[in-house]
């Protein structure tokens, strides 16, 4: 079931007593794009739903997050939880991080847009998600608490053999971004395909000189977005369009590079291409790092 309205906040309270009688519910979904509460009520109905497998959640305000996550844990089947356009106090984070370690049969895990400001709740989420053995895509949340825990929750990846897709943006430091050069490089990120690391203006030219040195061993891998905002740009050196260059090398499914935001020359894309000729995608390899613009050009004389 899914259910997306424009502007009705009172959604979830119009369901029906007899909604929970729909104990074969396997699909769940319910928002809306206007100022939005979650029911009580909807937490009582979870309950009923044993075979659930997907719940995406996207309203603004959640009256009891807590008696939501106790009720959620109830569902042995669960494979994906998406709250992606909710709004949740760092209490409620606290709440679903607590309950994810009982959620082990999760597959897809998308809290993109939450933060996490805290080191306690974040923390309390990196020992959670130790407990997701099958999780295949991984949104993670951002915020000041979500950096000061990244490297541990960095080294949780080691417990996801299985993991296909991660974003993990904004929160990467120099030491967060080396950390995770070296778990891709003792193989615990072999089945990964893309890694969305946008935004992580916090990495310095040398922090992702580090990664690109020592990350490897991501033979699946066929998307990196490393984009920055144009405010933010980064030229490289050689040394780090070297260690670049080399990184490439080393990924053999490797396809499309986002790099906007990233000032590269002509001698840049020279040594790029030298070894494009080389690689093993070397008809569809690809770095984009032109920032479209929004208008035409004006060139002047």
């Amino acid at each position: 079931m899914t259910v997306y309205l424009l502007e009705n906040p009172e959604v979830l309270n119009h369901l029906p007593d007899g909604f929970e009688k729909l104990h074969r519910m396997r699909k769940l979904a319910f928002g809306c794009t206007g100022y939005s509460i979650g029911s009580i009520r909807f937490a009582h109905f979870i309950q009923s739903f044993e075979d659930l497998e997907i719940l995406h959640l996207s309203f603004k305000y959640y009256p009891d997050f807590e008696g939501l996550m106790k009720s959620l844990v109830t569902c042995k089947k669960l494979e994906e939880l998406s709250l992606f356009g909710s709004n949740l106090k760092e209490d409620d984070m606290g709440y679903l991080a607590e309950a994810l370690k009982n959620l082990t049969t999760l597959k897809v895990l998308n809290l993109d847009r939450h933060i996490i400001c805290t080191a306690d709740v974040a923390e309390s989420f990196a020992t959670s998600l130790g407990f997701l053995v099958h999780l295949e895509k991984l949104w993670l949340p951002i915020g000041p608490g979500m950096s000061i825990i990244a490297t541990q929750i960095i080294k949780q990846m080691q417990n996801l053999p299985d993991l296909q897709f991660l974003h993990m943006t904004e929160f990467l430091e120099d030491e967060s971004v080396a950390v995770l050069g070296e778990v891709t490089r003792k193989g615990c990120c072999k089945r990964l395909q893309e890694l969305q690391l946008s935004a992580n203006h916090m990495v310095s030219e040398s922090g992702w000189r580090t990664f690109f040195e020592t990350a490897g061993n991501m033979p699946e891998l066929k998307l990196l977005n490393a984009v920055r905002l144009p405010i933010c740009c980064i030229a490289m050196h050689a040394t780090t369009v070297t260690a670049f260059v080399r990184f490439v090398s080393r990924l053999p499914s490797l396809m499309t590079i986002w790099m906007m935001g990233w000032l590269l020359d002509k001698e840049d894309f020279n040594m790029f291409n030298n070894m494009k000729e080389k690689h093993p995608q070397s008809k569809s390899l690809e770095v984009i790092w032109q920032m479209p613009l929004p208008f035409p050009p004006n060139i002047l004389d």
